[in-house]
């Protein structure tokens, strides 16, 4: 199983809008699942505690860490579950996460491009070790990630696959990049994101170290 996570325009609805608990929760109706979601749901969990603490292990956190981790989840977002879809068909973004990222880890952005008239697909967490929660690193899975996303789009009825952009952080902008030199392609854009660029730094002892990148590439 390969969880995805879809954002597209839709039209107004009384639903109530997500919290931000609700991107780092894999479970769903879909009961035959659980076991994969709780494993999901304590990597992400770990990589939490990595990102917004600096912590190896969520279990490492202070209280005052775990209170402000809650504040954060309790917070509502601009999308609410299974909204019903804009008319029309719409662009497609597909996105590529960073090192031990998720589907989820520029949701921000994808609403905001939801709601200017994009569809987003994003997905992460598929290895070609089954027992690997965690999102694979090497070039190869990622890249059959892509292609399977954009089959996936030709499924949705709001999403005009023939016009695709491909979009990722760190690693996954790289890929995407690749992506785009692959002769059958369906890529009319990229947008690459702190994609890994490097510069000496004399202060560093001209050892390399990384400097915030934005790459827009149209053909």
């Amino acid at each position: 199983p390969i969880p995805v996570g879809v954002w597209y325009p839709a039209r107004s609805s009384p639903a109530e809008h997500m919290l931000v608990a609700d991107y780092f929760d894999m479970r769903s109706k879909q009961v035959q699942f659980d076991e994969l979601a709780t494993r999901l749901n304590a990597h992400i969990r770990e990589g939490l505690a990595q990102n917004m603490f600096g912590k190896p292990a969520w279990s490492g956190l202070t209280a005052e860490e775990h209170a402000a981790a809650d504040r954060f989840f309790a917070m509502r977002t601009g999308a609410t579950f299974d909204a019903p879809p804009a008319k029309g068909q719409f662009p497609v973004i597909i996105y590529n996460i960073g090192d031990n990222g998720g589907y989820e880890e520029d949701f921000v952005l994808f609403e905001y491009l939801a709601s200017h008239g994009y569809v987003v697909l994003s997905t992460s967490y598929h290895c070609e070790v089954p027992a690997n929660a965690g999102a694979c690193n090497a070039p190869s899975p990622r890249m059959r990630d892509m292609y399977f996303l954009h089959r996936f789009a030709t499924l949705l009825g709001n999403a005009d696959a023939l016009h695709v952009a491909a979009m990722g952080h760190g690693l996954g902008g790289q890929i995407a990049m690749s992506w785009a030199f692959e002769p059958d392609t369906p890529l009319d854009a990229i947008v690459s994101l702190d994609s890994g660029f490097q510069t000496a730094n004399a202060q560093e002892n001209l050892q390399p170290v990384p400097i915030p990148t934005l790459l827009f590439g149209t053909w």
